[in-house]
């Protein structure tokens, strides 16, 4: 999941213009691509219905729901965008509106979408499900994605036209093109997670959290068949391999530095400054699940039910003050979540985080990632 764009994602709670333009599209074309948006004139239609995991986890609590049935399709109808002949299926959580015309990810994708839901909201901690189905726009061309673009962002907002690869996600909308069979599923499921918090949490994230748990949500495995996806998120080639490339050169971000900035900023420095960023904060949230043999995955997991249940900022404040809960209100960065669900001892948490980038890039690591397997205390 690289994209190339501005990511600017607001909080559930406002209203009309929550965008996360997803940083896929030129920093993915330099390393695995993906990502794409549809819309314009539909029809409302009646809400999904329930539908299984199309992934599967190591963790506990992801296993627990293994043996749910596939996702059931509600119902599939003709939809029209345009000129263009598609789909519009509803599923227990989703609607997927599509012109998709590869039949496998067009039969896949509903698994896929369940799936991983299923993984956000277990996967970190115990999270709600949303209380209305989200909508899904999957676009067969670029140009088809521009068109859908341009309708919902309206006449004024060009920005998303400087993405070659990448995707919108805007008031818990995802707005998608087929990108290539891999790429489009490790795409589908980075933006689900913005679409997902967009629409469910009701505190925001900090930007470094945001993106990370996005990125920790873009590993997955196909089975041979493409109709079934394991959820694997050790297995990232492209952010393991971004990671390793900056410790290499030694262009690694500080703990401080990676918690201030974003990646847009990142990003007009440059492309490789840009991957360094998602690689090192794709490692963040592995870290802070199971690092240190664990010890802060449960202030994580607290941090995001308060952001679900409107208590992220109280609690920053109530560790932290009010100037702190302030500024993690009005800038989403900085290390105010860090302090106040994991340890107020940043200089310890940075050694241990360093630590632990050591033992991912490794000699001999890359082997474990491709099976999916952590690196760390191997």
């Amino acid at each position: 999941m690289r994209d190339d764009a501005v990511t600017t994602h607001r909080p559930a709670t406002n209203p009309p213009q929550r965008r996360h333009a997803s940083m896929v599209g030129r920093v993915l074309a330099l390393i695995a691509g993906m990502l794409i948006p549809a819309c314009a004139s539909e029809t409302e239609r009646p809400p999904p219905k329930p539908s299984p995991a199309a992934m599967s986890s190591a963790d506990p609590a992801a296993d627990a729901a293994e043996s749910l049935p596939k996702a059931r399709v509600v119902n599939s109808e003709p939809w029209t965008f345009g000129t263009r002949q598609g789909r519009a299926i509803t599923l227990n959580s989703y609607r997927l509106f599509t012109t998709v015309e590869w039949p496998w990810m067009l039969d896949s994708m509903p698994d896929f979408l369940e799936g991983s839901l299923r993984v956000y909201t277990t996967a970190l901690g115990t999270l709600p499900r949303p209380s209305r189905p989200m909508d899904t726009y999957l676009l067969e061309t670029r140009q088809q994605w521009l068109e859908l673009c341009r309708s919902v962002l309206g006449p004024d907002d060009r920005s998303f036209e400087q993405i070659q690869k990448g995707a919108v996600t805007l008031n818990g909308k995802a707005l998608l093109y087929n990108v290539g069979p891999r790429d489009t599923f490790a795409l589908v499921a980075h933006e689900g997670w913005h679409q997902y918090s967009q629409t469910v949490l009701q505190d925001p994230l900090p930007v470094w959290l945001e993106e990370g748990i996005a990125t920790y949500m873009e590993g997955f495995r196909l089975n041979r068949q493409r109709t079934r996806a394991e959820f694997q998120p050790w297995r990232n080639f492209e952010r393991f391999e971004a990671l390793r490339r900056a410790s290499d050169r030694r262009q690694l971000l500080t703990l401080e530095e990676l918690l201030n900035t974003t990646p847009q900023e990142e990003l007009a420095r440059s492309d490789r400054h840009a991957l360094t960023y998602y690689g090192q904060i794709w490692a963040l949230v592995h870290f802070l699940r199971e690092g240190e043999g664990g010890k802060y995955s449960q202030g994580l997991a607290d941090a995001l039910a308060d952001a679900a249940s409107a208590g992220l900022t109280h609690q920053i404040q109530r560790e932290l003050g009010s100037s702190a809960a302030r500024s993690h209100m009005l800038r989403r960065r900085g290390p105010q979540v860090m302090k106040a669900y994991c340890s107020d001892d940043l200089d310890l948490v940075s050694a241990e985080y360093r630590a632990f980038i050591d033992a991912i890039v490794r000699p001999g690591a890359s082997q474990l990632i491709s099976q999916g397997k952590s690196p760390v205390n191997r």
